[in-house]
């Protein structure tokens, strides 16, 4: 007489599973929260931070004008400190007039450029501890994300697994009734086991019906080959019954 084999192992490491991905995806629901205060957070301080850097950017917009105009006159400074001073009275005090001009526009320009530099260390002390905390929360919220990612990464392998198991484990205890019993032919044949699982909107009924009907089969073959008792209790033939 053919004998049902013991595929119960596939059936406890399914259940054990179901209790892991459970947890993970408990802990999964904790990072998303903590992620979710981080990040709003994160987007509220973004606006105070774009602020902060703007402001930098516009102090340090200055500075490039303020160094074209230095270099351009300290070139036609040093262009005229290089030529010889006419000797005609005349001409050599309008010459001398043209250097201390420009030497008068070259010091004006030097001393608008350190106001613009003093400009330019205030809002970089003003931005600092603005820019130094929004990194510090930019860092949380990747490494929330990076961590979220990890253990989202890790429950979807598990249930894939887990969902393999499954099928494996009902494709083999649909192996073992079709070849007991001659009448569980008319019934799923034991492709469904996985088929079950891929087919869209199909696979959130079939893979319970499946697993249903092989419960139901088992039980019946059980009492009909007197394996167990028509009054049994399921926890006593635990082991036989799942596999």
């Amino acid at each position: 007489m053919k004998k049902f084999n013991n595929n119960g192992i596939f059936g406890k490491i399914t259940a054990l599973l179901n209790v892991v991905i459970f947890i993970f995806f408990v802990i999964l629901m904790v990072l998303v929260m903590k992620f979710d205060k981080i990040n709003v957070q994160y987007v509220d301080e973004t606006p105070a931070f774009n602020k902060a850097t703007d402001q930098l950017r516009a102090a340090e917009q200055p500075l490039k004008m303020d160094s074209i105009q230095i270099a351009h006159y300290q070139y036609r400074l040093d262009t005229l400190n290089q030529k010889t001073v006419p000797t005609d009275k005349k001409v050599a005090k309008e010459f001398n007039d043209e250097v201390k001009r420009i030497a008068d526009l070259l010091k004006e320009k030097e001393n608008l450029k350190a106001v613009h530099d003093s400009t330019l260390l205030v809002k970089k002390a003003e931005i600092t501890p603005i820019e130094e905390h929004y990194c510090q929360t930019q860092d949380e919220m990747n490494s929330a994300k990076s961590t979220f990612a990890v253990f989202a990464y890790l429950v979807f392998c598990l249930f894939i697994i887990k969902v393999a198991l499954f099928a494996f484990w009902n494709y083999k205890n649909s192996k073992d009734i079709h070849n007991y019993s001659a009448w569980a032919k008319k019934s799923s044949s034991p492709f469904w086991a996985f088929v079950g699982w891929i087919i869209p909107v199909f696979d959130l009924i079939k893979p319970y019906s499946f697993f249903s009907e092989l419960q139901n089969d088992t039980e019946y073959i059980l009492k009909d080959k007197k394996l167990i008792p028509d009054d049994y209790d399921k926890n006593d033939y635990n082991d036989l019954y799942i596999g």
